[in-house]
């Protein structure tokens, strides 16, 4: 039996995007897949699916979308693709009539560039580079309004986007730049989600790309509980670091880490607004890892 914790947890978490690699699919292999794991007992764990804005128009069927904007290397460039995301958008819904819907709109900010608002989509930026990551969130934030994070409300049309690895050890940002994003948005009172690398559950050395890959346990755990007792970044990074399995404990009332816990009720306002989804180019991988972990099994 799926724990209520976990069901909140888990719900909707995994946006699926089998076009980008490694899995590199095409897009009518991977629109295929994703329909057909609505078809699935695991449904409820599947999120949006990821597509360029200037390839909705090859998509079939009317689907929930998070859609790639083109962005750019300067902060010109960004813009006049910007444009013509919007208008590849508008055209994607005008052809299912509102039927098909981009749920939110993904960007990498140039250094330089400042935030757009997205003509009423939540919109979630991507620093540039690691290091660009403070003064991405701050940029965010600023925009956002100078606000504390508070109880799991929506926090507005901007969010974040943490890219936690890539093909490479090169691509993966250390335990404590997540560490320290996961802090920053939460008291800039900025949404969060993350892409990339974290297709298994707990951190731990991966040989396919000679490092340690983040667990989407940990990056998520981590902000959830750092949402609820206010971590400092000293804490959070504990959790982000954890590579013990059984550390992490989801009963029918809460999920914990070592002595923290937050309750399910908690973990589903967070989920609605503070602390969203990831991106990943897997479906089978992070489930078949839940289930090993004895989460997944049961309906």
């Amino acid at each position: 039996m799926i724990r209520s914790s976990f069901r909140a947890f888990a719900d909707g978490l995994i946006d699926y995007a089998g076009i980008f690699p490694p899995a590199a699919l095409s897009l009518d292999q991977a629109f295929r897949n994703y329909m057909d794991y609505w078809r699935t007992p695991d449904a409820w764990m599947l999120g949006r699916f990821v597509c360029p804005a200037r390839r909705l128009s090859e998509i079939p069927e009317p689907v929930r979308v998070s859609a790639l904007a083109r962005g750019g290397k300067t902060p010109e460039e960004f813009a006049a693709g910007w444009q013509e995301d919007i208008i590849d958008i508008g055209r994607f819904h005008d052809r299912f009539s509102s039927h098909g819907l981009v749920m939110a709109i993904e960007a990498r900010l140039p250094d330089g560039a400042s935030p757009r608002r997205g003509n009423g989509y939540q919109v979630f930026l991507e620093a540039a580079s690691p290091e660009s990551i403070p003064d991405t969130i701050a940029k965010i934030g600023a925009l956002m309004g100078e606000s504390a994070a508070t109880s799991g409300r929506a926090h507005g049309s901007l969010g974040f986007k943490l890219r936690c690895g890539g093909e490479s050890a090169a691509d993966f940002p250390s335990a404590e730049q997540i560490a320290a994003a996961i802090d920053a948005c939460r008291r800039a009172g900025v949404s969060i989600k993350a892409t990339a690398g974290l297709h298994h559950p707990v951190r731990a050395f991966r040989p396919e790309v000679g490092t340690t890959m983040h667990g989407f346990l940990n990056v998520f755990g981590a902000a959830l509980l750092a949402h609820e007792h206010a971590l400092d970044p000293e804490a959070i990074l504990k959790v982000v670091q954890e590579e013990d399995p059984g550390a992490f404990r989801f009963t029918d009332e809460t999920f914990g880490w070592r002595d923290l816990k937050i309750g399910a009720e908690r973990i589903r306002a967070l989920r609605r607004g503070a602390v969203t989804s990831f991106g990943s180019c897997s479906f089978d991988e992070p489930r078949e890892d839940l289930r090993a972990l004895g989460l997944l099994n049961g309906v």
